[in-house]
This record gives structure tokens, C-alpha cells and sequence, in this order.
């Protein structure tokens, strides 16, 4: 379950210019003088497609001249370091964007891998702060496709609608242990291909097991929390302990509508025969 995050503020057809004069007295001067009106070409096709792999074509770089941008990235000299990397590495976020899992990611991911679209290696809108669990070799990795030629990620600058859930989950019983639950895709989501990939999304970056992981000790700490205050209030109508579920709910959401706790409160939230046992046990 993806977070949408703001597109970076940064202007990369202007800076290409600054950084082709920064190279023109580098080994590379030529091949990068010469490469700049298609390098500006690659930048606005994939601005205007928003990202999206299956709108843009693939790299034409020669295997020879990859490392030359690759390299950009990697030793991120001048304008490079100072007016791309530095801003992206100074965000504020306290979960990842393409996971919504708690804790600040200290990475930047290529949504476009670097190595399949090296022209990409230091454009902003490709570079996006991502948890060391969804860089891995078995989740995202250099995936970009999948066996049928779709795309298998959302793109958290791009696709992600800001204030639907991407997933919701139902409680099931026992409401003791609370270790069974239903997890789907929210039916507000409405456009049919961005499920599609946000399937695939979940299925590639491994959420649901990491989800799952993590819901079965959360689930009865929340549970716990909420029968501790009713106990302390004496507590007895529904509507007072919803009143409180939805207080929580509200506080995880102002992280994100896709953090993971909030999920689990919405699904309290969402369960009154949940709430009315916690309430009665």
C-alpha cells in the first residue's frame, strides 16, 4: 500500500543545461554535448508520461556509455549533489512511499532502474526515498515488468490517489487473538488498471507477508490500548468507544492514509461487532 508523496520541486530540464557545461571540461565533454538535446527529450517524455514504463520507450544508451550517467548519481558532483540529491535526502517523511511501513527512509530508489534507463540516473521525478525491505533484490530490485509486459509498481509521485486506501482489511473472529483477517483492495479505488497494478505492487514488494508480520502484534496491542480506556472512562455505549477508536484513526492518518496503523484502526473502526466485544469481554 503505497503513499502518494509530492513531486520534487526541482527543475531538471533547467539544471540539465548547468550540468552538461559542469562536464564540458571532464573526459565526457563530447558525448554528453552531443547527447543533450535527446537527454532533454528522455526528461519531458517521461515527465509527461508521469513515469510510466509502458508509455515510455526503452534506453537507448549503448552498454559502453551507461556508466557515464550511472556514474552522475554515484559520485553526484556539483549541481548534482548540491541541487538534486541534498533536497530529495532532506524530506520529512516518517514512513515509506512505496510501503506506507513505519521509519524514515535513508535511500533513494530508482523507480526506473538505473541500470535499464541510465538517461534517468539523476532525474528527480525517477528518484524516490524508499525502505531498505522494498530496494531488495526480492522485491523491487531492477524489476520493472512483469512477464506479460506490465508494469508492476505504482509510482508514489505519480499514481497514487491522496486520500483513498489502497487496501483496507476486515477483523476476523476470533476477536480473541485476532490473528485471521480479510485483506483487499479498496472497491473506491476505481480506476480498474491502477488495481491491477497495485496487485501487483503488493505481490512484488512481498506487503502483505511484511503486513502480516506486523498486524499480529499490533492488532493486539491496539486491542488491548482500547479495552485500557474504556475500563479507566467506564465506558458503556458504542458510540463512546468509536468516538476514541476514530481519535487514533485520525492521528495514525495524518501520517498517511496508507500507514499501516492506520489501516488497523480503520478496521476497528469499521467493526462494530469487533468494538462491541472489546467492550463487553
Amino acid at each position: 500500500m503505497p503513499t502518494k508523496i509530492d513531486i520534487p520541486n526541482i527543475n531538471d530540464i533547467q539544471l540539465l543545461s548547468t550540468i552538461i557545461q559542469e562536464r564540458l571540461s571532464g573526459s565526457n565533454a563530447n558525448y554528453f554535448s552531443n547527447y543533450q538535446s535527446n537527454w532533454l527529450s528522455r526528461y519531458n517524455e517521461y515527465i509527461t508520461n508521469s513515469g510510466n514504463p509502458e508509455n515510455i520507450l526503452d534506453s537507448n544508451i549503448a552498454t559502453e556509455h551507461k556508466n557515464k550517467f550511472i556514474n552522475l548519481y554515484e559520485k553526484k558532483p556539483n549541481s548534482i549533489g548540491i541541487e538534486i540529491i541534498k533536497p530529495l535526502n532532506k524530506h520529512e517523511l516518517s514512513l515509506c512511499p512505496f510501503c506506507s511501513e513505519a521509519g524514515k527512509p535513508n535511500t533513494l530508489d530508482h523507480f526506473l532502474p538505473k541500470n535499464t534507463y541510465p538517461e534517468f540516473s539523476i532525474l528527480s521525478k525517477n528518484l524516490v526515498p524508499a525502505c531498505d525491505a522494498c530496494q531488495k533484490i526480492n522485491a523491487k530490485g531492477s524489476k520493472v515488468f512483469n512477464l506479460k509486459g506490465k508494469r508492476l509498481f505504482l509510482h508514489p509521485y505519480y499514481d497514487i490517489p491522496l486520500d483513498i486506501e489502497i487496501f483496507k482489511i476486515k477483523i476476523l473472529k476470533p476477536f480473541e487473538t485476532g490473528h485471521k483477517y480479510k485483506l483487499f483492495i479498496n472497491k473506491d479505488l476505481l480506476d480498474k488498471n491502477l488495481r491491477k497494478i497495485a496487485i501487483r505492487h503488493i505481490r512484488t514488494l512481498n506487503i502483505h507477508n511484511r503486513f502480516k508480520e506486523f498486524y499480529s502484534k499490533e492488532y493486539l496491542r491496539k486491542k488491548d490500548l482500547i479495552k485500557d480506556i474504556i475500563n479507566i472512562c467506564t465506558i458503556t455505549e458504542l458510540s463512546k468507544v468509536k468516538e476514541i477508536v476514530n481519535s487514533f484513526y485520525l492521528k495514525e492518518k495524518s501520517v498517511g492514509i496508507n500507514y499501516w496503523d492506520t489501516i488497523i484502526y480503520k478496521a476497528f473502526l469499521d467493526n462494530d461487532e469487533l468494538l462491541e466485544f472489546i467492550l463487553n469481554s
